[in-house]
Parts: C-alpha cells; structure tokens; sequence
C-alpha cells in the first residue's frame, strides 16, 4: 500500500507527520491489528504479543526475502494485465504453461514496442 500526500493539502506537515507514524512500526501494527494487513517491520513481527496473537506472521514474513519491485515502466500496468490473463489459461487449461507463457512473452514485446 503507497500513502500520498494530496498536493492540494492545506496540512502538509500534519499529513507528513500522520504519513511517518502509518508507515512507522506503529501504525503498522495498528493496521495489523485492526485491518489484518501484514506489517513488513520485524520489530513488529518479533513481538512476542504479536507472534502470541498471530502465530503465522512469522512464516509470512520469510517470504519478505523474495520480494521483487514491480517495473518501474509507464507500460507496467497494461503488461500485469496481460500477464494475468495469459497466466489464468493456464492454470484453467485453456493453454499449457509453455504456450501461456510464448503468448505472455510475445505479446510482452509488442506492449513494450508500443509503448
């Protein structure tokens, strides 16, 4: 999840301030607690109240290590749309995994080119 400060804002230290405690250990572990999203703050994980509360954050939080930013390319967007269908036939076995994939990787060439 990405916060934002509004360029329009009338507050904008207030909302910088309001902007460090969300993505802070803290309001991390606010949002964990009452909106069950996944904090990416280890001193949040490794609290032994937390790991009491939610025993399987701890397993969750090893795949923190495989993580891959998404592309930074104007096209990404379009690209994850593609990708996805190409995958769902697939896995639904509209097509194999080889062909899914041949489609994926062509029709990757042609947004990149058109864009």
């Amino acid at each position: 999840m990405g916060y934002a400060i509004s360029k329009g804002t009338r507050h904008p230290e207030e909302a910088w301030d309001f902007l460090q405690f969300m993505a802070g250990p803290e309001g991390s572990r606010i949002a964990l607690e009452e909106g069950g999203l996944a904090t990416g703050w280890n001193s949040v994980i490794s609290d032994p109240e937390i790991q009491k509360k939610y025993p399987e954050l701890k397993k969750m939080a090893v795949q923190a290590h495989y993580v891959v930013n998404r592309p930074a390319v104007p096209w990404y967007g379009e690209f994850s749309s593609m990708l996805a269908e190409e995958l769902h036939k697939a896995l639904t076995g509209k097509l194999s995994p080889k062909e899914a994939l041949d489609e994926a990787a062509a029709k990757a060439r042609k947004i990149k080119k058109a864009n």
